[in-house]
């Protein structure tokens, strides 16, 4: 209980303050304003060789459509489930090739980042840039100005389900179905920045949880679409606080 208890003080309290210069900024896109009731789910981390296609099969089972942001040596490691990705018609975004804080990072260092990523994008998907989400959703005022000079607005999100963390599925529901509404981006895991296989970068938890989300919802009559899709459907807001 208190684990639970401190985990969203946490996430409501703490960890939102992180997201102060890319609302400053206006540069930045939590969620979508419309009346569709559709959906974006998007993962970060990946590709990795189990979970990824595992969530790929249960995304095409109920006909969704997701986006994923890849880290760089990720794709580097498993360019086949990368593909399949594209293939299946969901989105492949970048996530950085290494996973770093970029808060710490000077305009160079992280101008490489992205663009190494983006030279192993480039040969798989039809848009570019290719949209980006920075590590930990981390992005101070060096940050959005170097994104400002490269021309790319950053894509967060404004329901963080935690996957990563000890919570439960049902649990997890629970989040979701306090937080759930049509434009909503939402954020999940199908690898970890080092996934080395011990437990704690199972994502086999977020698999599960798929499946759930997409049942629960999908017979409420929401749709799953990708960043793409969404934007399309509505204007994009520049404030988590402009979402619900």
């Amino acid at each position: 209980m208190l684990t639970t208890i401190a985990i969203l003080v946490w996430t409501k309290a703490i960890w939102p303050q992180r997201f102060l210069w890319p609302q400053v900024s206006g540069e930045a896109v939590f969620c979508v304003q419309t009346a569709d009731p559709v959906m974006a789910l998007t993962f970060d981390d990946g590709p990795h060789p189990t979970y990824t296609p595992a969530i790929l099969d249960t995304l095409e089972e109920y006909a969704a459509q997701a986006t994923f942001f890849a880290i760089g040596r990720h794709l580097q490691q498993h360019p086949q489930v990368a593909q399949r990705v594209v293939a299946q018609g969901h989105e492949l975004a970048n996530h950085t090739f290494s996973h770093p804080d970029l808060n710490r990072r000077l305009g160079p260092g992280i101008e490489q980042e992205i663009q190494r990523t983006e030279d192993l994008l480039t040969p798989m998907i039809d848009s570019l840039p290719s949209y980006f989400r920075p590590p930990y959703g981390h992005a101070n005022l060096i940050v959005m100005q170097t994104l400002k000079a490269m021309g790319r607005p950053i894509f967060l999100w404004d329901i963080d389900l935690l996957d990563w963390s000890s919570l439960s599925v049902d649990q997890m529901m629970t989040m979701l179905a306090e937080q759930a509404h049509p434009g909503a981006i939402v954020l999940m895991h199908d690898s970890s920045p080092n996934s080395d296989g011990s437990p704690r970068t199972s994502r086999q938890k977020t698999v599960e949880l798929v499946r759930q989300i997409l049942a629960t919802y999908t017979a409420q009559g929401y749709r799953f679409v990708t960043l793409s899709d969404l934007l399309a459907r509505g204007a994009a807001q520049p404030s988590v606080t402009r979402c619900r």
